[in-house]
């Protein structure tokens, strides 16, 4: 956090200034600016499920505003995005299952002919994490295992969505 504001100190000074704002103010409300700096990215942190960097790019689940959002970012960039649908987090539903040396968790949606599946899985000491997209027309399923995964909370998940009943791995 630090490490941002100091980076970015310049920056926000000269658009201050741009704006009418004297340094003498930017010094005054500086720690004002701090702290919301750092409440905002403990709010953003807190509402962040998912996120891992696989080959097709970042992969993320994140609480936005009431809507949960799946979204994979390419080269900083949102390349896709899906949100749902009402504030009972519509259209995303969870799957848990769990036994000695494995638990599986998904959190999965349909858009369009495809069905998307986030897990989580952990079997007999090997860690798995991705996301699984499935063509409902030709039955074709490609998975995108994470290279590095930043954040893994998807079983706090269970809380908040319903579960996939039509699955095999239960709830």
């Amino acid at each position: 956090m630090l490490r941002l504001f100091v980076n970015g100190a310049a920056t926000y000074t000269e658009k201050f200034t741009d704006l009418g704002y004297n340094k003498i103010t930017m010094k005054k409300y500086g720690v004002f600016f701090l702290l919301f700096l750092g409440m905002s990215e403990r709010v953003l942190a807190e509402s962040l499920y998912f996120s891992c960097l696989t080959k097709v790019g970042l992969i993320v689940l994140q609480m936005d505003a009431h809507d949960l959002k799946y979204a994979v970012y390419k080269n900083g960039a949102e390349s896709f995005y899906f949100k749902s649908k009402q504030r009972d987090n519509g259209g995303f539903k969870y799957n848990h299952y769990s036994r000695f040396q494995t638990d599986y968790f998904n959190v999965s949606f349909y858009n369009g002919n495809y069905k998307y599946s986030v897990f989580s899985n952990y079997d007999d000491g090997v860690q798995a994490q991705g996301v699984t997209v499935f063509n409902l027309n030709n039955k074709k399923e490609i998975t995108y295992k994470c290279k590095k995964t930043n954040i893994d909370r998807l079983s706090e998940l269970s809380l908040k969505l319903q579960c996939d009943i039509h699955s095999s791995l239960g709830c």
